[in-house]
Protein backbone atom coordinates (compact mmCIF):
# COMPACT_ATOMS: atom_id res chain seq x y z
CA UNK A 1 0.00 0.00 0.00
CA UNK A 2 1.48 3.21 -1.00
CA UNK A 3 1.39 6.56 1.05
CA UNK A 4 -1.04 8.54 0.05
CA UNK A 5 1.31 11.26 -0.34
CA UNK A 6 2.92 9.32 -3.15
CA UNK A 7 -0.30 8.61 -4.53
CA UNK A 8 -1.08 13.00 -4.53
CA UNK A 9 2.75 13.20 -6.54
CA UNK A 10 2.07 10.45 -8.91
CA UNK A 11 -1.90 11.82 -9.81
CA UNK A 12 -0.25 15.75 -9.43
CA UNK A 13 -1.19 16.16 -13.17
CA UNK A 14 -4.93 15.23 -12.75
CA UNK A 15 -5.29 17.26 -9.99
CA UNK A 16 -3.98 20.30 -11.82
CA UNK A 17 -5.99 19.90 -14.47
CA UNK A 18 -8.95 19.57 -12.28
CA UNK A 19 -7.95 22.61 -10.72
CA UNK A 20 -7.98 24.48 -14.00
CA UNK A 21 -11.48 23.08 -14.90
CA UNK A 22 -12.82 24.72 -11.39
CA UNK A 23 -11.22 27.97 -11.68
CA UNK A 24 -14.15 30.55 -11.95
CA UNK A 25 -16.77 27.98 -11.84
CA UNK A 26 -19.61 27.45 -9.32
CA UNK A 27 -19.24 25.09 -6.43
CA UNK A 28 -22.14 22.64 -7.81
CA UNK A 29 -19.40 21.93 -10.78
CA UNK A 30 -17.39 20.15 -8.62
CA UNK A 31 -20.05 17.70 -8.10
CA UNK A 32 -19.17 15.04 -10.84
CA UNK A 33 -15.81 14.83 -9.07
CA UNK A 34 -16.95 14.83 -5.55
CA UNK A 35 -19.66 11.64 -6.71
CA UNK A 36 -16.71 10.21 -8.34
CA UNK A 37 -14.34 10.18 -5.56
CA UNK A 38 -17.77 8.48 -3.80
CA UNK A 39 -18.01 5.53 -6.07
CA UNK A 40 -13.99 5.10 -5.90
CA UNK A 41 -14.75 5.42 -1.72
CA UNK A 42 -17.84 3.06 -2.07
CA UNK A 43 -15.49 0.46 -4.12
CA UNK A 44 -12.54 0.57 -1.83
CA UNK A 45 -10.19 1.98 -4.12
CA UNK A 46 -9.00 4.03 -1.38
CA UNK A 47 -5.88 5.75 -3.71
CA UNK A 48 -8.43 6.95 -6.25
CA UNK A 49 -11.24 8.37 -3.95
CA UNK A 50 -8.02 10.13 -2.64
CA UNK A 51 -7.21 12.19 -5.38
CA UNK A 52 -10.86 12.44 -6.34
CA UNK A 53 -11.66 14.06 -2.57
CA UNK A 54 -8.63 15.98 -2.84
CA UNK A 55 -9.70 17.30 -6.26
CA UNK A 56 -13.48 18.38 -5.10
CA UNK A 57 -11.53 21.06 -3.12
CA UNK A 58 -14.06 20.65 -0.39
CA UNK A 59 -17.16 20.66 -2.33
CA UNK A 60 -19.96 19.11 0.35
CA UNK A 61 -18.37 16.91 2.58
CA UNK A 62 -15.23 16.12 1.01
CA UNK A 63 -12.77 16.71 3.73
CA UNK A 64 -14.68 14.09 6.04
CA UNK A 65 -13.73 11.57 3.26
CA UNK A 66 -10.21 12.75 3.29
CA UNK A 67 -10.23 12.64 7.34
CA UNK A 68 -11.48 9.00 6.57
CA UNK A 69 -9.15 7.65 4.64
CA UNK A 70 -5.86 9.36 6.43
CA UNK A 71 -7.17 7.47 9.25
CA UNK A 72 -7.84 4.31 7.12
CA UNK A 73 -4.04 5.04 6.46
CA UNK A 74 -2.83 5.72 9.53
CA UNK A 75 -4.52 2.29 11.41
CA UNK A 76 -2.98 0.45 8.17
CA UNK A 77 0.54 1.66 8.86
CA UNK A 78 0.27 0.99 12.87
CA UNK A 79 -0.95 -2.71 11.53
CA UNK A 80 2.12 -2.76 9.59
CA UNK A 81 4.44 -2.30 12.23
CA UNK A 82 2.53 -4.04 14.80
CA UNK A 83 3.43 -7.06 12.22
CA UNK A 84 6.94 -6.24 11.64
CA UNK A 85 7.17 -6.42 15.64
CA UNK A 86 5.88 -9.85 15.43
CA UNK A 87 2.69 -8.46 17.47
CA UNK A 88 0.40 -10.59 15.43
CA UNK A 89 -3.05 -10.73 17.47
CA UNK A 90 -2.45 -7.53 17.76
CA UNK A 91 -1.59 -6.63 13.91
CA UNK A 92 -4.87 -8.56 12.81
CA UNK A 93 -7.58 -6.54 15.21
CA UNK A 94 -5.72 -3.36 13.29
CA UNK A 95 -6.07 -4.58 10.20
CA UNK A 96 -9.07 -5.91 10.36
CA UNK A 97 -10.27 -2.18 11.66
CA UNK A 98 -9.50 -1.86 8.09
CA UNK A 99 -9.53 -5.21 6.03
CA UNK A 100 -10.84 -3.31 3.22
CA UNK A 101 -7.88 -0.93 2.97
CA UNK A 102 -5.10 -1.41 0.76
CA UNK A 103 -3.58 -5.05 1.12
CA UNK A 104 -4.94 -5.48 4.89
CA UNK A 105 -6.98 -8.74 4.28
CA UNK A 106 -4.00 -10.45 2.77
CA UNK A 107 -2.03 -9.73 5.77
CA UNK A 108 -5.23 -10.82 7.78
CA UNK A 109 -5.16 -14.43 6.02
CA UNK A 110 -1.54 -14.68 6.66
CA UNK A 111 -1.83 -14.10 10.02
CA UNK A 112 -4.25 -16.72 10.04
CA UNK A 113 -2.28 -19.20 8.39
CA UNK A 114 0.62 -18.20 11.14
CA UNK A 115 -2.00 -19.02 13.64
CA UNK A 116 -2.68 -22.62 11.92
CA UNK A 117 0.91 -23.87 12.04
CA UNK A 118 1.83 -22.59 15.37
CA UNK A 119 -1.41 -24.47 16.54
CA UNK A 120 -0.69 -27.34 14.53
CA UNK A 121 3.26 -27.29 16.40
CA UNK A 122 1.31 -27.32 19.84
CA UNK A 123 -0.68 -30.45 19.32
CA UNK A 124 2.42 -32.23 17.54
CA UNK A 125 4.31 -30.94 20.71
CA UNK A 126 1.70 -32.28 23.61
CA UNK A 127 1.29 -35.37 21.49
CA UNK A 128 5.65 -35.88 21.63
CA UNK A 129 5.89 -35.51 17.89
CA UNK A 130 9.08 -32.68 18.92
CA UNK A 131 10.67 -32.58 15.91
CA UNK A 132 7.53 -31.93 13.70
CA UNK A 133 6.85 -29.43 16.04
CA UNK A 134 9.94 -27.76 15.70
CA UNK A 135 8.77 -27.62 12.09
CA UNK A 136 5.70 -25.84 12.63
CA UNK A 137 6.85 -23.33 15.01
CA UNK A 138 9.41 -22.11 12.61
CA UNK A 139 7.00 -21.67 10.17
CA UNK A 140 4.27 -19.71 12.07
CA UNK A 141 7.63 -17.67 12.14
CA UNK A 142 7.23 -16.15 16.24
CA UNK A 143 3.80 -16.31 16.33
CA UNK A 144 2.31 -16.85 20.24
CA UNK A 145 5.15 -18.80 22.25
CA UNK A 146 6.76 -20.28 19.21
CA UNK A 147 10.10 -19.09 19.87
CA UNK A 148 10.33 -20.76 23.81
CA UNK A 149 9.04 -23.69 22.12
CA UNK A 150 11.69 -23.82 19.83
CA UNK A 151 14.78 -23.09 22.40
CA UNK A 152 13.14 -25.99 24.92
CA UNK A 153 13.36 -28.46 21.89
CA UNK A 154 16.49 -27.22 20.80
CA UNK A 155 17.53 -27.54 24.47
CA UNK A 156 15.99 -31.38 24.32
CA UNK A 157 17.85 -31.88 20.97
CA UNK A 158 21.72 -30.73 23.20
CA UNK A 159 20.69 -33.07 25.99
CA UNK A 160 20.01 -36.04 23.39
CA UNK A 161 23.11 -35.52 21.63
CA UNK A 162 25.37 -34.90 25.17
CA UNK A 163 24.14 -38.41 25.90
CA UNK A 164 24.83 -39.58 22.70
CA UNK A 165 28.04 -38.87 23.28
CA UNK A 166 28.66 -40.57 26.67
CA UNK A 167 27.38 -43.43 25.37
CA UNK A 168 29.35 -43.91 22.48
CA UNK A 169 31.93 -43.11 24.85
CA UNK A 170 31.10 -46.65 27.58
CA UNK A 171 29.93 -43.58 29.91
CA UNK A 172 26.38 -44.98 30.69
CA UNK A 173 25.56 -43.49 33.96
CA UNK A 174 26.27 -40.05 32.63
CA UNK A 175 24.07 -40.94 29.45
CA UNK A 176 21.39 -42.01 31.55
CA UNK A 177 21.44 -38.29 33.56
CA UNK A 178 21.46 -36.71 30.39
CA UNK A 179 18.70 -38.39 28.83
CA UNK A 180 16.92 -38.40 32.14
CA UNK A 181 17.61 -34.58 32.21
CA UNK A 182 15.91 -34.13 29.14
CA UNK A 183 12.11 -34.74 30.75
CA UNK A 184 10.12 -36.00 28.35
CA UNK A 185 10.61 -39.11 25.56
CA UNK A 186 12.48 -36.97 23.48
CA UNK A 187 13.46 -39.16 20.17
CA UNK A 188 13.19 -42.62 22.06
CA UNK A 189 15.02 -41.58 25.26
CA UNK A 190 13.02 -43.30 27.69
CA UNK A 191 13.79 -46.71 25.64
CA UNK A 192 17.55 -45.51 25.71
CA UNK A 193 17.34 -45.23 28.96
CA UNK A 194 16.20 -48.56 30.13
CA UNK A 195 18.36 -50.13 27.51
CA UNK A 196 21.29 -48.32 29.61
CA UNK A 197 20.19 -49.39 32.61
CA UNK A 198 20.45 -52.86 31.43
CA UNK A 199 24.12 -52.15 30.48
CA UNK A 200 24.90 -50.73 33.87
CA UNK A 201 24.21 -53.34 35.27
CA UNK A 202 27.13 -55.61 33.48
CA UNK A 203 29.51 -52.76 32.59
CA UNK A 204 32.79 -52.65 34.08
CA UNK A 205 34.56 -49.34 35.10
CA UNK A 206 36.61 -47.24 33.19
CA UNK A 207 40.90 -47.38 34.42
CA UNK A 208 40.23 -43.23 34.46
CA UNK A 209 37.69 -43.77 37.01
CA UNK A 210 38.77 -46.11 39.21
CA UNK A 211 41.58 -43.95 40.00
CA UNK A 212 39.13 -41.54 40.99
CA UNK A 213 37.36 -44.00 42.82
CA UNK A 214 40.04 -45.08 44.85
CA UNK A 215 41.63 -41.87 45.49
CA UNK A 216 38.15 -41.15 46.74
CA UNK A 217 37.84 -44.13 48.88
CA UNK A 218 41.08 -43.35 50.44
CA UNK A 219 40.47 -39.58 51.09
CA UNK A 220 40.54 -39.60 54.68
CA UNK A 221 43.93 -41.38 54.45
CA UNK A 222 45.42 -39.15 51.60
CA UNK A 223 46.37 -42.06 49.42
CA UNK A 224 47.45 -40.44 46.09
CA UNK A 225 47.99 -42.86 42.64
CA UNK A 226 50.17 -42.84 40.00
CA UNK A 227 50.79 -44.42 36.70
CA UNK A 228 53.99 -46.78 36.86
CA UNK A 229 53.64 -47.89 33.20
CA UNK A 230 51.29 -48.10 30.34
CA UNK A 231 52.90 -49.76 27.63
CA UNK A 232 53.05 -52.85 29.19
CA UNK A 233 51.24 -54.34 26.35
CA UNK A 234 48.26 -52.82 23.94
CA UNK A 235 46.00 -52.44 26.96
CA UNK A 236 47.93 -52.92 29.94
CA UNK A 237 48.83 -50.87 32.54
CA UNK A 238 50.70 -51.08 36.01
CA UNK A 239 49.45 -48.07 38.75
CA UNK A 240 51.31 -47.63 42.40
CA UNK A 241 49.48 -45.62 45.18
CA UNK A 242 51.76 -44.04 47.71
CA UNK A 243 51.95 -46.91 50.09
CA UNK A 244 53.48 -48.70 47.73
CA UNK A 245 50.46 -51.10 46.77
CA UNK A 246 50.45 -52.06 42.95
CA UNK A 247 47.68 -52.58 40.10
CA UNK A 248 48.54 -54.32 36.70
CA UNK A 249 45.62 -55.13 34.66
CA UNK A 250 44.12 -55.03 31.19
CA UNK A 251 41.40 -52.95 29.57
CA UNK A 252 39.19 -52.94 26.62
CA UNK A 253 39.86 -50.96 23.29
CA UNK A 254 37.45 -47.89 25.62
CA UNK A 255 39.63 -48.09 28.22
CA UNK A 256 37.23 -50.33 30.37
CA UNK A 257 38.92 -52.97 32.87
CA UNK A 258 38.58 -56.44 32.09
CA UNK A 259 41.08 -57.68 35.03
CA UNK A 260 42.85 -56.08 37.45
CA UNK A 261 44.82 -57.19 39.94
CA UNK A 262 46.12 -55.34 43.68
CA UNK A 263 49.22 -56.33 44.58
CA UNK A 264 50.58 -56.11 48.35
CA UNK A 265 54.40 -56.30 49.29
CA UNK A 266 55.39 -58.69 52.09
CA UNK A 267 57.13 -55.98 54.05
CA UNK A 268 53.42 -54.68 53.71
CA UNK A 269 51.51 -57.48 54.54
CA UNK A 270 53.22 -58.07 57.60
CA UNK A 271 53.23 -54.20 58.66
CA UNK A 272 49.77 -54.25 58.28
CA UNK A 273 48.69 -57.43 59.34
CA UNK A 274 45.48 -59.37 58.52
CA UNK A 275 43.23 -56.42 59.09
CA UNK A 276 45.13 -54.19 57.70
CA UNK A 277 45.76 -56.65 54.43
CA UNK A 278 41.85 -56.35 54.39
CA UNK A 279 40.85 -52.46 54.89
CA UNK A 280 43.36 -52.12 51.94
CA UNK A 281 42.52 -54.71 49.74
CA UNK A 282 39.00 -53.57 50.42
CA UNK A 283 39.53 -49.85 49.35
CA UNK A 284 40.84 -51.26 45.83
CA UNK A 285 37.54 -53.90 45.55
CA UNK A 286 35.44 -50.75 46.92
CA UNK A 287 36.60 -48.01 43.99
CA UNK A 288 35.53 -50.93 40.95
CA UNK A 289 31.36 -50.13 42.42
CA UNK A 290 32.18 -47.22 44.92
CA UNK A 291 28.18 -46.39 45.03
CA UNK A 292 27.57 -50.40 45.87
CA UNK A 293 29.05 -50.40 49.97
CA UNK A 294 30.54 -48.34 52.38
CA UNK A 295 34.52 -49.34 53.16
CA UNK A 296 33.42 -50.87 56.63
CA UNK A 297 30.87 -53.56 54.16
CA UNK A 298 33.49 -54.47 51.96
CA UNK A 299 35.95 -54.95 55.09
CA UNK A 300 33.11 -57.43 56.11
CA UNK A 301 32.82 -59.28 53.05
CA UNK A 302 36.69 -59.43 52.70
CA UNK A 303 37.10 -63.37 53.45
CA UNK A 304 34.18 -64.35 50.85
CA UNK A 305 35.86 -61.50 47.92
CA UNK A 306 39.50 -63.55 48.95
CA UNK A 307 37.98 -67.15 49.12
CA UNK A 308 36.60 -66.31 45.13
CA UNK A 309 33.00 -67.47 47.10
CA UNK A 310 31.55 -63.36 46.50
CA UNK A 311 31.40 -61.04 43.60
CA UNK A 312 31.44 -57.52 43.83
CA UNK A 313 29.23 -55.04 41.35
CA UNK A 314 30.54 -57.42 38.28
CA UNK A 315 33.61 -58.69 39.30
CA UNK A 316 34.61 -62.10 40.83
CA UNK A 317 37.91 -62.20 42.76
CA UNK A 318 40.78 -65.05 42.99
CA UNK A 319 43.89 -64.46 45.49
CA UNK A 320 47.09 -65.92 44.46
CA UNK A 321 50.56 -65.59 46.50
CA UNK A 322 54.08 -65.27 43.68
CA UNK A 323 57.12 -66.39 44.69
CA UNK A 324 58.27 -63.27 46.20
CA UNK A 325 55.35 -63.26 48.76
CA UNK A 326 53.08 -60.85 47.12
CA UNK A 327 49.74 -61.31 48.21
CA UNK A 328 48.05 -60.82 44.91
CA UNK A 329 44.22 -60.53 44.66
CA UNK A 330 42.68 -60.40 40.91
CA UNK A 331 39.74 -58.98 40.26
CA UNK A 332 38.15 -60.39 36.76
CA UNK A 333 35.32 -58.61 34.48
CA UNK A 334 32.52 -61.20 35.04
CA UNK A 335 31.42 -59.84 31.27
CA UNK A 336 34.00 -60.35 29.74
Amino acid sequence: MRSLKLVLRSIYPLLCAAALLLCGCAADEREPIYNAGVAAYEANDFETAYAYFVAADGYANSQEYLDAIEEYEQLYLTAVEEFNERRYEDSRNTFSAVSEFGNSQEFIDFIDDLKSLYEEGLHLYNEGDYIAARERFVQSCGYGSADAYIASIDKMEEFYQSAFDMFNQGRYAEAIELFEAIGVNYRGSYDMTSYLYGLLETQSILLSDYMEAYIESNAEAGIAMQYLLTDINEAGFMLSDSNDVMFMGNTDERGFITQISFWISTSLAEEAGDDGVHAILAHCIRALNIDMLSHGDTVSGMEEYMAGSATYGNFRFELTYDDAGFVILTAVYLYG
